[in-house]
């Protein structure tokens, strides 16, 4: 990943959640599930929680990418239409206490 994100130059944060407790607390189920999260004050908020987009086999042929919209809301100061989109992808499979 760290490769991946200096090839593309990746301006904003990710996470590898190798514990899976990102995942557990914030309910995450599915791969890819992505999080737009926002500061309020000293709190972060979630604003969206799912897909990328609303074709998990070709973005190229999405017509809405849920991601795209939730931040360029929020960057408008508006609030987000979509708030939640279900995450298709793999299952994330629990490691064993």
């Amino acid at each position: 990943m760290k490769k991946r994100s200096a090839d593309r130059k990746y301006a904003f944060p990710y996470l590898i959640d190798e514990t899976q407790e990102i995942a557990k607390t914030y309910g995450a189920t599915h791969t890819t599930t992505v999080f737009v999260i926002q500061r309020q004050g000293n709190d972060l908020v979630i604003k969206y929680i799912g897909a990328i987009d609303n074709n998990a086999q070709d973005a190229a042929q999405s017509s809405q990418n849920y991601v795209q919209s939730a931040v360029g809301a929020l960057m408008a100061d508006q609030p987000v239409a979509v708030p939640i989109a279900k995450a298709i992808g793999c299952g994330i499979k629990r490691k064993k206490a």
